[in-house]
């Protein structure tokens, strides 16, 4: 049986225009996160990389993976294309990375908020129209309408995004996430009359739902091994010491926006051969 062909898209980050219908990657290893952003690493041949440069410019290209006309990640955008040597690297994040880009120039999202009882999608959602109405900065991306039933700020005390006080736009999204019983998210793609388009999905409570039709083994579809760890520092139960316990990790380990955060749940690893 002939291995699964991928195909490497690249679009222009504003008009969607193609630019590459199938950019000429080795190397390759994607992967989507489950509330936070995924991420995708490969190579341009030595012979073709000269001619791949305009197909992936830093910050103003997207790229999607493709398995035989399924979009298998959830697309994001190029960061990086390093030259070394004839050979040219480059690094995309998901949708997510791009609000950790994005700044509040006016306070309160323009207005939108300071925030009283709100839901967390509803701030999420707020988040990406301010991100997406800025000059230049509307990447098309669809946000669900998924609503909770719990709620952030209270009249004494109103969830603020005052101008110049918040480090990004990504950490307003990571707050709403970090709330007890709060949403989750993940990033995904679709075909929209011929050409990729981007998505936010949005689960509350839970993204997803549990599978017992799909097998998982080293050396076939897992690439990495999974470390296993014995400390005799961390209890068999989290539970038994609040510091440890994964809500207050999720709430109070460090960012690091450019790349997958570390300790968020991710799905495997893909590694694809062409």
């Amino acid at each position: 049986m002939a291995p699964p062909s991928y195909r490497y898209l690249t679009t222009d980050a504003l008009t969607d225009k193609v630019l590459a219908w199938d950019l000429p990657l080795t190397g390759v290893e994607f992967g989507p996160a489950l509330s936070a952003t995924g991420s995708l690493t490969g190579a341009v041949e030595p012979r073709l990389a000269h001619l791949a440069r305009f197909q992936l410019d830093p910050g103003n290209t997207k790229i999607y993976a493709e398995r035989e006309g399924r979009l298998l990640w959830g697309g994001g955008l190029i960061w990086r294309a390093d030259p070394e040597g004839q050979q040219l690297n480059i690094e995309a994040s998901g949708w997510g990375s791009y609000p950790y880009r994005r700044y509040d120039l006016h306070g309160q999202l323009n207005a939108r908020g300071p925030y009283t009882y709100a839901d967390p999608c509803k701030v999420i959602r707020d988040v990406w129209a301010y991100c997406q109405e800025t000059p230049d900065g509307q990447l098309g991306i669809q946000v669900d309408d998924t609503t909770t039933q719990v709620t952030v700020g209270m009249p004494e005390d109103p969830y603020r995004i005052d101008w110049g006080d918040t480090p990004s736009l990504g950490d307003v999204i990571s707050d709403m996430v970090a709330v007890e019983g709060g949403p989750e998210w993940t990033e995904e793609a679709t075909w929209h009359s011929g050409t990729p388009q981007g998505r936010v999905r949005i689960g509350w409570p839970r993204l997803g739902r549990r599978r017992t039709d799909i097998h998982f083994e080293s050396g076939v579809n897992v690439v990495k091994a999974v470390p296993v760890e014995y400390d005799a520092d961390t209890p068999a139960c989290a539970g038994t010491n609040p510091h440890r316990s994964p809500h207050y990790q999720r709430r109070h380990r460090r960012r690091d926006h450019g790349r997958r955060p570390a300790g968020r749940p991710t799905l495997p690893t893909s590694r694809a051969r062409r």
